[in-house]
Order: C-alpha cells, then structure tokens, then sequence
C-alpha cells in the first residue's frame, strides 16, 4: 500500500530549561539544568507530530531553534522536502528533524 504525503503547513519549536532536582554529575561537569526543544508539526491535513531534541548545551539552542524556523519557511515556501534533505543527509539535528515530518 503506498504512503500518503502530507503537507507540512508549520513547525514551532520552543525552547524550555528543566531544573534538576538530582543534578548530574559527571567527571566532567555538573549539569544542574537540562535543555529541551519541544517540536510540533502541524500538517494541511490535520495532523500533528510532536518530538523534542535535547542539545545538552543551554547556549546550543540559540543555533538549533532558528535553523528549525528556517526549516519551517523553506517547507512554506514549497521547497520540496527530498531536496532539502538531502543537502543535509547524515545530520543528526536534521536526521531528528526528519523522524518528525515522517
């Protein structure tokens, strides 16, 4: 049975810290605070996927939610999603991207 494409009409990311009640500690560092990127798509028929990246690095997101709004304007404006993609193929940010729009 062959796949249905759908239309990826949005992708809002918003950027939350959690404060650990038990923080990790590591050799290397304490990590007291821990970073996610909540991710939905919403798609012209209706469908929502949800997922989330944790950067592990608070100032890492400054980078990863903007480049999520430049995906989110690419696919608006009808670039085609295979094209998009493969310019990024092997990227694990985009590969995590791509688990959602699927």
């Amino acid at each position: 049975m062959p796949h249905a494409f759908l239309t990826v009409k949005n992708i809002t990311a918003r950027q939350v810290v959690l404060k650990l009640k038990r923080p990790v500690i590591a050799k290397i560092a304490t990590i007291t605070e821990w970073p996610l990127i909540l991710i939905d798509l919403l798609t012209e028929e209706g469908i929502v996927g949800r997922s989330y990246l944790e950067p592990y690095l608070t100032k890492s997101m400054r980078y990863l939610v903007p480049a999520l709004d430049d995906l989110s304007a690419m696919l608006k404006a009808g670039v085609s999603r295979q094209s998009s993609f493969l310019k990024w193929h092997g990227n694990h940010f985009t590969s995590s991207v791509t688990k959602v729009c699927r």
